[in-house]
């Protein structure tokens, strides 16, 4: 039982790896003595290992990760899609360089903006975006990674 509370915690602390750094082997790096002294041992099957590696590498190639997402129209009714338009070619005149996503999850529409890592950089751009969509609020959400 603890080797699989162990691995839920290494596979989910890794999700969040993004492989910025100059390895790309993060249990290797736990592993490595730190400044410090300190040192993280890791007793697992290889099998366990290899699938690991393998969850990082296909988050690393993915152009999706968490992060953050403006909403700033929902809405559900006849009317609801014409009005996400609008609200969607509104924002696109204002904010050419932010791209805008227009969803349907019965029965709203919704309109979504920007692709945020943090939800820091969100909160900056939602106090820009108060003035014209008072409504406006931050979501988490699957983004668009930006290289």
């Amino acid at each position: 039982m603890k080797s699989l509370i162990c691995i839920i915690v290494l596979i989910l602390a890794a999700s969040g790896y993004t492989g910025a750094q100059t390895s790309s082997n993060i249990l290797a790096d736990l592993q490595t003595e730190s400044e410090s002294g300190g040192i993280v041992k890791i007793v697992q099957n290889e099998s366990i290992t290899n699938v690991l590696l393998l969850h990082l590498e296909a988050q690393r190639k993915s152009n999706q990760k968490n992060g953050y997402r403006i909403c700033i129209f929902a809405d559900s009714g006849q009317e609801a899609n014409r009005k996400a338009e609008n609200v969607r070619s509104v924002f696109m005149s204002m904010y050419r360089d932010i791209r805008p996503y227009k969803t349907f999850n019965s029965p709203f529409y919704r309109v979504y903006v920007g692709d945020y890592k943090t939800k820091s950089k969100a909160m900056k751009f939602l106090k820009t975006l108060e003035r014209n969509f008072p409504n406006a609020y931050i979501v988490y959400d699957v983004i668009i990674n930006q290289f």
